[in-house]
């Protein structure tokens, strides 16, 4: 994350237990508007579908990546839905 972005109060809490074969829980967060004047906090579920020290896999019920959002109403467009990912260390 930007520190720029930190800075403004940007953060991101993934809270997750083990059930049976993947990982299941909550991210909590909040994200800022690029001129820092308006901000939104949410909580989203989250799935780990594999973890291993070079790569997680899962899913999180987030906006797609090109949402837009709306400020006033802390809602986005297009909505929020499962969005599978991949992270894999920098090193």
């Amino acid at each position: 994350m930007p520190e720029a972005a930190k800075k403004a109060g940007v953060f991101f809490l993934m809270d997750v237990k083990k059930d049976g074969d993947k990982y299941v829980g909550k991210i909590n967060g909040r994200i800022v508007s690029t001129d820092g004047g308006k901000s939104c906090s949410g909580t989203w579920p989250i799935e780990l579908t594999l973890v291993t020290p070079d790569r997680i896999e899962g899913r999180s019920f987030t906006p797609p990546v090109n949402a837009k959002t709306d400020w006033n109403a802390c809602t986005y467009s297009p909505p929020a839905d499962w969005q599978p990912f991949s992270w894999i260390p920098v090193r």
